[in-house]
Protein backbone atom coordinates (compact mmCIF):
# COMPACT_ATOMS: atom_id res chain seq x y z
CA UNK A 1 0.00 0.00 0.00
CA UNK A 2 0.87 3.21 -0.76
CA UNK A 3 -0.41 6.39 0.75
CA UNK A 4 -0.07 9.46 -1.65
CA UNK A 5 0.17 11.48 1.25
CA UNK A 6 -1.33 13.49 4.27
CA UNK A 7 -1.96 10.89 5.74
CA UNK A 8 -3.13 13.33 9.00
CA UNK A 9 -3.67 16.36 8.31
CA UNK A 10 -2.15 18.07 11.75
CA UNK A 11 -0.26 17.51 14.81
CA UNK A 12 -4.08 18.33 16.58
CA UNK A 13 -5.31 15.08 14.42
CA UNK A 14 -2.69 12.47 16.44
CA UNK A 15 -5.14 12.12 19.39
CA UNK A 16 -4.89 9.36 21.61
CA UNK A 17 -8.27 8.28 20.06
CA UNK A 18 -6.82 8.43 16.28
CA UNK A 19 -3.48 6.48 17.34
CA UNK A 20 -5.91 3.74 18.91
CA UNK A 21 -7.99 3.20 15.75
CA UNK A 22 -4.73 3.15 14.15
CA UNK A 23 -3.16 0.57 16.17
CA UNK A 24 -6.13 -1.50 16.07
CA UNK A 25 -6.08 -1.44 12.19
CA UNK A 26 -2.51 -1.91 11.54
CA UNK A 27 -2.92 -4.87 13.93
CA UNK A 28 -4.93 -6.28 11.98
CA UNK A 29 -3.08 -5.90 8.73
CA UNK A 30 0.26 -6.44 10.60
CA UNK A 31 1.70 -8.15 7.11
CA UNK A 32 0.91 -5.43 4.93
CA UNK A 33 3.84 -3.03 3.49
CA UNK A 34 2.70 0.51 3.92
CA UNK A 35 4.63 3.49 2.42
CA UNK A 36 3.71 6.86 3.25
CA UNK A 37 4.73 10.10 0.47
CA UNK A 38 5.37 12.81 2.91
CA UNK A 39 2.58 15.22 1.47
CA UNK A 40 2.22 18.78 2.62
CA UNK A 41 -0.24 18.31 5.80
CA UNK A 42 2.14 15.13 6.87
CA UNK A 43 4.88 18.15 7.23
CA UNK A 44 2.73 19.50 10.06
CA UNK A 45 1.68 16.65 11.61
CA UNK A 46 5.05 14.79 12.08
CA UNK A 47 5.15 11.06 10.82
CA UNK A 48 3.17 8.29 11.75
CA UNK A 49 4.28 6.16 14.91
CA UNK A 50 7.51 4.21 14.02
CA UNK A 51 5.42 1.38 16.51
CA UNK A 52 2.98 1.53 13.41
CA UNK A 53 5.39 0.15 10.80
CA UNK A 54 4.94 2.03 7.79
CA UNK A 55 7.80 3.61 6.06
CA UNK A 56 7.80 7.27 5.71
CA UNK A 57 9.52 8.93 2.56
CA UNK A 58 9.74 12.05 0.40
CA UNK A 59 8.31 11.65 -3.08
CA UNK A 60 7.75 11.00 -5.62
CA UNK A 61 8.67 7.64 -6.38
CA UNK A 62 9.35 5.81 -9.18
CA UNK A 63 7.40 2.30 -9.19
CA UNK A 64 7.57 0.94 -12.53
CA UNK A 65 6.01 3.04 -15.43
CA UNK A 66 4.81 5.23 -12.53
CA UNK A 67 6.03 8.04 -10.74
CA UNK A 68 3.60 8.25 -7.34
CA UNK A 69 4.11 11.84 -5.78
CA UNK A 70 1.53 13.78 -3.34
CA UNK A 71 1.69 16.61 -5.85
CA UNK A 72 0.09 16.26 -9.72
CA UNK A 73 3.08 17.64 -11.56
CA UNK A 74 3.74 15.67 -14.83
CA UNK A 75 7.46 13.92 -15.26
CA UNK A 76 9.40 13.47 -18.79
CA UNK A 77 9.34 10.03 -18.30
CA UNK A 78 7.18 8.45 -16.14
CA UNK A 79 2.97 8.61 -15.60
CA UNK A 80 2.52 10.41 -12.97
CA UNK A 81 -0.49 8.67 -10.42
CA UNK A 82 -0.86 11.73 -7.40
CA UNK A 83 -3.30 13.04 -5.15
CA UNK A 84 -3.15 16.38 -3.21
CA UNK A 85 -5.84 18.12 -5.00
CA UNK A 86 -8.75 15.76 -4.32
CA UNK A 87 -10.29 15.95 -7.72
CA UNK A 88 -14.45 15.76 -7.91
CA UNK A 89 -17.03 16.02 -11.00
CA UNK A 90 -20.42 17.32 -10.81
CA UNK A 91 -23.02 15.65 -12.41
CA UNK A 92 -26.28 17.42 -12.99
CA UNK A 93 -29.72 15.69 -12.70
CA UNK A 94 -33.64 16.72 -13.11
CA UNK A 95 -34.20 19.72 -11.65
CA UNK A 96 -31.20 21.68 -11.81
CA UNK A 97 -29.95 19.13 -8.88
CA UNK A 98 -26.29 18.68 -9.07
CA UNK A 99 -24.08 16.50 -7.23
CA UNK A 100 -19.88 16.88 -6.53
CA UNK A 101 -18.53 13.23 -6.32
CA UNK A 102 -15.01 11.91 -5.97
CA UNK A 103 -13.38 10.63 -9.24
CA UNK A 104 -10.31 9.72 -10.95
CA UNK A 105 -9.01 11.99 -13.35
CA UNK A 106 -6.50 10.96 -15.94
CA UNK A 107 -4.68 13.29 -18.25
CA UNK A 108 -2.05 12.69 -20.72
CA UNK A 109 0.94 12.64 -17.95
CA UNK A 110 -1.00 12.83 -15.05
CA UNK A 111 -3.10 10.57 -13.05
CA UNK A 112 -4.78 12.48 -9.82
CA UNK A 113 -6.81 9.73 -7.37
CA UNK A 114 -9.84 10.73 -5.34
CA UNK A 115 -10.19 11.19 -1.75
CA UNK A 116 -13.00 9.88 0.23
CA UNK A 117 -14.71 11.22 3.18
CA UNK A 118 -16.57 14.79 4.23
CA UNK A 119 -13.13 16.22 5.91
CA UNK A 120 -11.30 16.02 2.35
CA UNK A 121 -12.95 18.56 0.18
CA UNK A 122 -12.77 18.58 -3.55
CA UNK A 123 -11.75 20.31 -6.46
CA UNK A 124 -12.90 20.24 -9.89
CA UNK A 125 -9.99 19.84 -12.55
CA UNK A 126 -10.21 21.39 -15.86
CA UNK A 127 -10.90 18.77 -18.55
CA UNK A 128 -8.78 18.31 -21.49
CA UNK A 129 -9.34 16.41 -24.84
CA UNK A 130 -8.71 13.10 -23.87
CA UNK A 131 -8.61 12.56 -20.46
CA UNK A 132 -10.36 10.23 -19.00
CA UNK A 133 -13.21 10.41 -15.86
CA UNK A 134 -14.32 7.96 -13.42
CA UNK A 135 -17.02 9.31 -10.88
CA UNK A 136 -17.16 6.98 -8.16
CA UNK A 137 -20.85 6.68 -6.78
CA UNK A 138 -22.69 3.80 -4.88
CA UNK A 139 -19.50 2.32 -4.34
CA UNK A 140 -18.87 1.85 -7.84
CA UNK A 141 -17.12 3.31 -10.29
CA UNK A 142 -18.50 5.27 -13.01
CA UNK A 143 -17.47 6.49 -16.43
CA UNK A 144 -17.97 10.36 -17.21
Amino acid sequence: LVVLGDFLHSAQARSPHTLAALAAWREQHHGLSITLLRGNHDRRAGDPPVARGIEVVDGPLPLGPYRLAHEPVAHDTAYVLAGHVHPCVVVGGRGFDRLRLPCFHFGRRVGVLPAFGAFTGAQTLPRAEGDRIYAVADGAVHAV
